[in-house]
């Protein structure tokens, strides 16, 4: 996939982007974007229902710097095991190049300006969103080699409970930042999720209190109320034995959707608990970013954060 070996050059947070839309249909969706002289190119087509093809490439003047395929065929339960894809393809991709964790971190950087600016540019023009969802699915995979590369281990990607529950768009846990002083103001704004004895709350708090970083990842948060194993495990026993959505059983590590403690209210397994639903809403509170907070995120004032509460 590497055409010659050149590191992908940075690009600064807002960089100005020149675009070019090739195809815009309900099928098709194909654009050109110029980043800092980085040629992005992406197409997403649906070549049948339920199965969407979409293709990046990324070059500096005339090589071909990295380019991925991704397919995704919409079946039941397939959010349950899309996280499998993304790290299947991340393994292959890492086998196939020799790129190093400055190129991915630079090129994870390039692309995660471009892909907002599609989204953008994507609701704005006709609010199909079958090609922004392959679009992330793209930056996940970019992620998750950069995680890889950093820590010189296997690849690993665990989606939110967000995406498997149909209210936001595909991202890996472990690359969804939160800013501790928001992590903060929703405990203070919510006094009940320290009132009711609750271990794991309490836990979050004080480490949020005491810590001298600024930002939280949001596998290291939800590790305060389930691990890690606990909630991949869930996935399998989910996926083997019933639908999201359907019913609650042994299989269910979290309780139903419910039970006290569990954000929202619905059937099935839990997947989506305490102060994180809380985060999540407060986060979102402008609908930025998009790839966190779904293309039907409705923004809210800030006043209106203080109401909400867990669900029973």
């Amino acid at each position: 996939m590497l055409a010659s070996r050149q590191f992908i050059k940075k690009n600064i947070k807002d960089p100005s982007l020149i675009s070019e839309i090739l195809t815009n249909t309900k099928n098709t969706f194909e654009v050109r974007v110029d980043a800092n002289d980085t040629l992005v190119y992406y197409k997403s087509d649906v070549v049948s229902v339920g199965n969407v093809v979409s293709k990046i490439i990324v070059s500096l003047e005339s090589d071909t710097l990295y380019q991925m395929k991704y397919q995704v065929e919409v079946e039941d339960d397939f959010r349950l095991i899309q996280h499998k894809n993304v790290i299947l393809k991340s393994e292959q991709e890492i086998t196939a190049t020799n790129l190093l964790f400055k190129d991915y971190q630079n090129l994870s950087t390039t692309f995660q300006n471009v892909s907002e600016f599609i989204t953008n540019n994507i609701i704005e023009i006709d609010g199909n969103t079958e090609h922004i969802h392959s679009l992330y699915f793209q930056d996940a995979i970019i992620n998750t080699i950069k995680r890889a590369k950093k820590n010189s281990d296997s690849c690993a990607c665990s989606p939110t409970p967000e995406y498997i529950l149909n209210k936001s768009m595909f991202a890996c846990q472990e690359d969804v930042k939160y800013p501790i002083s928001l992590i903060k103001d929703v405990f203070i704004e919510n006094p009940e999720l320290l009132e009711n004895n609750d271990d794991a709350s309490e836990a979050l708090y004080s480490h949020v209190s005491e810590t001298s970083a600024t930002e939280m990842s949001y596998i290291d948060i939800y590790s305060f109320y389930d691990s890690n194993a606990d909630y991949l495990l869930t996935l399998e026993k989910v996926h083997a034995n019933t639908t999201v959505g359907g019913g609650c059983g042994w299989w269910c590590i979290n309780g139903c959707g419910s039970d006290w403690g569990c954000c929202g209210n619905y059937s099935g397994c839990c997947l989506y608990r305490n102060v994180l639903c809380l985060l999540h809403d407060a986060y979102c509170t402008n609908c930025i970013p998009r790839k966190h907070c779904g293309p039907d995120c409705v923004p809210d004032s800030r006043t209106e954060i203080r109401s909400l509460t867990l669900s029973k």
